[in-house]
């Protein structure tokens, strides 16, 4: 009956339908009516229990599907102590699925969410909440409020020393994350320091296996790094891949950390050959094991690129940050702010690639690509934040260096009505972040003025008269915006 109604509809999944707004409020009403609502809840927040995986990359499909629901529940206020804590774990594997899938926003919702309910359920220092209080520490370092996420570690770190001893797994796992917060931050001697306390208690530890010391080892090694102690991070790294344990955890992903920490270490070096050979490998390890669009792959793929790009091998670099954009589109479709930054590079290396270039065609062809590619970049963003957001002004900028960079190719080439029309649009963008009257502005709107006497010039000497001329008081007009009336560019253009 609903289905002849349409008040329900199928969709191309067997396990997914779509219901009628008034079907759901009816029901709900027949629910409070009967008195039912204390057992639907239970119900409805026990089996989204059983069925909300962990947010593994494997599970994403799924917990994308579910998570509108994991939503809902999050607005229900039960008053059975039993059903909070059901829906506070639930919403605690739902902040690790976002904030693997960059949802920080939601991520900070949901585990601010599950550190609540534990906390009024079970107290401040129990482990289930020290758990979710260092989750809420990771997605406040990912947000960028390091300091905020490095009070809420510390809390977290007193909670567990207190109630559980040194040795507890909390404890440990606390000041691992720490250290990297500590890093992060610059205070090296501290991540230092915590790191090497770590790593002293994961030894003592019986049945400690080669993962948890490679990803203490990575740590200290970044630390080591971070200080141009490129020697012992080396020795640390080299002994970490040699170390029999290691070996026979060769599935463990901190392998391919180990590796592409290796090779970022001799790439800062300028040791390409060595960081490069390091790369392919764990890239190759990373695509056999996870699949060429696990995030674990992108980002050994995006390092590789970057690479190139310092090394100048502009098509190498560009042909690999191509696929790092394709594959974030298809984990996270093209909209999601993960993506868009990628594709902002992307824009950015086409530009710098094309003024590389001898080739016109080529060069032409890059140069739309990337202002293509950056038109879509703001688009996204003013979707997501807003026009005046500061991320959307932010790659606003980023346009402009874009067409700026485009306009200077066009003019090198004596392309010079493309190098007008692209420099005008640089000076708008600048008009609309920076006003008009801003140095930067003024600059972009004289290298208009200087475009458009270069065409001016060029229609001169092709005899075309009237459009020279035009073009000269346009010359003229802009001078005289960016640098007044009686400014001595504005005087020689308008003598010729």
């Amino acid at each position: 009956m609903l289905l002849g109604f349409s008040f329900i509809s199928t969709t191309t999944s067997a396990t997914e339908w779509t219901m009628h707004r008034l079907v759901q409020d009816a029901t709900r009403v027949w629910i409070e009516n009967n008195n039912r609502m204390d057992s639907v809840q239970k119900s409805f927040i026990s089996k989204l229990d059983a069925v909300f995986p962990e947010g593994r990359y494997e599970n994403w499909q799924i917990c994308r599907s579910l998570l509108p629901h994991v939503q809902y529940a999050a607005e229900q206020d039960s008053k059975i102590r039993s059903v909070l804590l059901t829906l506070a774990e639930v919403m605690y594997r739902a902040a690790i699925y976002s904030l693997s899938t960059y949802g920080r926003d939601q991520a900070a919702h949901m585990a601010g969410g599950s550190l609540r309910l534990r906390t009024e359920c079970l107290g401040k220092d129990a482990e289930a909440t020290l758990g979710s209080q260092l989750l809420m520490a990771l997605v406040l370092r990912e947000q960028g409020s390091l300091e905020e996420g490095q009070k809420a570690m510390l809390e977290v770190l007193e909670g567990s020393k207190a109630s559980f001893g040194e040795d507890h797994s909390l404890t440990i796992t606390s000041k691992d994350m720490l250290a990297i917060i500590y890093a992060g931050k610059g205070h090296l001697k501290e991540a230092e320091g915590l790191a090497e306390e770590v790593l002293k208690s994961k030894r003592a530890v019986p049945g400690t296996d080669a993962s948890d010391l490679l990803s203490i080892w990575i740590t200290l090694a970044d630390a080591y790094g971070r200080q141009g102690r490129f020697k012992k991070a080396e020795e640390l790294l080299l002994n970490a891949l040699d170390d029999p344990r290691a070996k026979l955890a060769a599935s463990h992903h901190e392998l391919e950390l180990a590796k592409t920490g290796l090779a970022s270490l001799y790439y800062k070096q300028d040791r390409f050959e060595e960081a490069e050979s390091l790369y392919k490998e764990a890239m190759k390890d990373a695509m056999a094991r996870r699949g060429t669009d696990h995030p674990d792959t992108l980002i050994i793929v995006r390092a590789l690129a970057d690479m190139y790009f310092d090394d100048e091998r502009w098509a190498e670099g560009e042909e690999l940050q191509a696929k790092v954009v394709e594959g974030y589109k298809r984990i996270h479709g093209s909209k999601k702010e993960i993506t868009l930054v990628q594709m902002s590079g992307l824009a950015r290396s086409k530009v710098h690639r094309a003024g590389k270039v001898d080739a016109y065609d080529l060069a032409v062809h890059l140069s739309n690509e990337a202002l293509e590619l950056v038109e879509q970049v703001v688009e996204g963003y003013k979707a997501i934040y807003g026009p005046r957001h500061p991320q959307t002004v932010e790659h606003i900028k980023v346009r402009a260096q874009c067409q700026w960079r485009c306009a200077i190719i066009c003019f090198d080439q004596r392309r010079w009505g493309d190098a007008v029309e692209l420099q005008k649009k640089t000076a708008e963008n600048y008009k609309e972040i920076l006003g008009t009257q801003h140095p930067d502005t003024l600059a972009q709107v004289s290298w208009v003025a200087c475009y458009l006497r270069e065409h001016a010039w060029a229609h001169h000497k092709q005899q075309r008269w009237e459009d020279a001329e035009k073009l000269l008081e346009e010359a003229v007009e802009a001078f005289t915006e960016a640098h007044g009336s009686q400014h001595p560019d504005t005087l020689y253009s308008v003598s010729t």
